[in-house]
């Protein structure tokens, strides 16, 4: 089985009750319930629909000093969860969803309602970078980062579907993005760019996506940046 997930990831200043707009989004609503918070080993609240969500069912422990992770389990094997920083950090905040390749072979996911709900969060997330991709094992290479001068850390990779927010755009510069070919789509989307890199659902074990993920690399420059001292690996 082939494991996805769907990051979408903010550095503005949030509050948790933004959990409960986006869980009532027309198509992660549908994607998500029914559903369970998990409220302790094996068990937890069922829950039919965004509307019954609460904060106040999110367990004590589900809160650190700074955070709170509130994790939902679909019914249909669909998880989501989010971490909302309670103050401003350099670290963003972000909200998750994972599922398999089964959901995608079924239609449960696919391009269509992917884009649908990135329309519908990023601008209450307020986001500044999505992305869909292939889940690996822990063996995969590290995933690497840019680091601005103000210390935020943005993801510098592709995958198979990635929204790049407007604060990305003017860190990279329109023009390597009017340089991208190697992608199946193109296009301005919520003051940023969504690139495409493959019609079906991209898969690292597949040496002609692989080679595809290169490419657009290359093309966008990225090898340059990894030059920079500003880039890292975590």
């Amino acid at each position: 089985m082939k494991n996805y997930a769907i990051a979408i990831v903010s550095f503005s200043r949030l509050e948790p009750t933004v959990i409960k707009s986006i869980l009532a989004c027309p198509t992660i609503s549908k994607l998500v319930f029914p559903a369970t918070l998990p409220t302790h080993p094996g068990g937890g609240i069922d829950l039919h629909s965004a509307w019954e969500f609460d904060l106040n069912l999110v367990p004590k422990e589900f809160y650190a000093k700074s955070l709170v992770n509130i994790p939902i389990d679909g019914k249909n094997g669909i998880k989501f969860s989010s971490t909302i920083y309670l103050k401003k950090t350099v670290v963003p905040n972000v909200i998750n969803l994972e599922f398999n390749n089964q959901h995608l072979e079924e239609g449960i996911v696919n391009r269509d309602n992917i884009e649908a709900l990135l329309t519908e969060i990023i601008p209450i997330f307020q986001t500044d970078r999505a992305s869909v991709y292939h889940q690996k094992i822990a063996t995969d290479e590290a995933p690497r980062y840019y680091r601005t001068p103000d210390y935020k850390s943005y993801p510098l990779d592709f995958d198979w579907i990635n929204y790049f927010g407007p604060e990305m755009i003017n860190i990279l510069g329109r023009w390597r993005f009017n340089r991208l070919q190697s992608c199946a789509a193109k296009y301005n989307f919520h003051e940023g760019i969504m690139v495409i890199l493959e019609e079906e659902p991209l898969d690292k074990d597949n040496e002609e996506h692989q080679k595809r993920i290169e490419l657009a690399e290359a093309e966008m420059g990225f090898a340059e940046l990894l030059e920079s001292d500003l880039v890292t690996k975590v």
